[in-house]
């Protein structure tokens, strides 16, 4: 049975958290701001923003995920009326790498199989650095994908429920948590 502990308020709008694999810090985005949250009370201490890429303000993070293979940390960035963006994160700073992708290439586009999906609600990294994320369109279709990290380029692997944060264990394990707090293990069409 799962349940939750309330720790302590962070007092900001956090959209999405990822676990640094190597220092067990807990980093959070609100908005355009980085943070890292006090797993003890929930205080937070804002890193900050995660700035631009030429005329593209990344103000609108939905995900983050580190990479347990390198430690680098990358995140969605929701575009409204377009397809969202996979960015990498400094995570001293906050900020975007601005030749993450190759130079003057700051950010990939999230580019699905499926073109309608456009929305990149959720981010996870498993053990191998395979980066997966979900998808989701205006028909509210969630999809799982494959992600190329250094390419945003992405294979639908399966239907989903409404799933909104994902994460991934040591052994693999995909789990995603719902809207409206439903927690799920995700499989692929492969393996389900």
């Amino acid at each position: 049975l799962a349940g939750e502990v309330t720790i302590g308020n962070t007092g900001t709008d956090i959209r999405a958290i990822a676990l640094d694999p190597f220092s067990d810090e807990l980093y959070g985005a609100s908005g355009d701001q980085l943070h890292v949250v006090d797993t003890a009370t929930g205080g937070v201490a804002t890193i900050g923003p995660f700035g631009s890429s030429g005329a593209t303000v990344f103000n609108q993070i939905e995900a983050l995920a580190f990479d347990p293979t390198t430690g680098a940390l990358y995140a969605s960035h929701r575009r409204s009326g377009g397809t969202d963006l996979v960015i990498q994160v400094d995570p001293a700073t906050g900020a975007a790498i601005a030749d993450a992708f190759g130079a003057g290439i700051g950010y990939v586009t999230f580019s699905s199989n499926r073109p309608a999906q456009e929305s990149l609600l959720g981010l996870a990294i498993d053990a191998t650095g395979q980066m997966w994320g979900m998808g989701w369109d205006d028909n509210n279709q969630h999809k799982l994908h494959t992600i190329d990290k250094h390419t945003g380029v992405a294979l639908d692997v399966g239907n989903s429920s409404s799933v909104s944060g994902m994460t991934i264990d040591a052994v693999g394990t995909r789990g995603g948590i719902g809207p409206s707090g439903p927690l799920f293990e995700i499989q692929s069409e492969a393996n389900s």
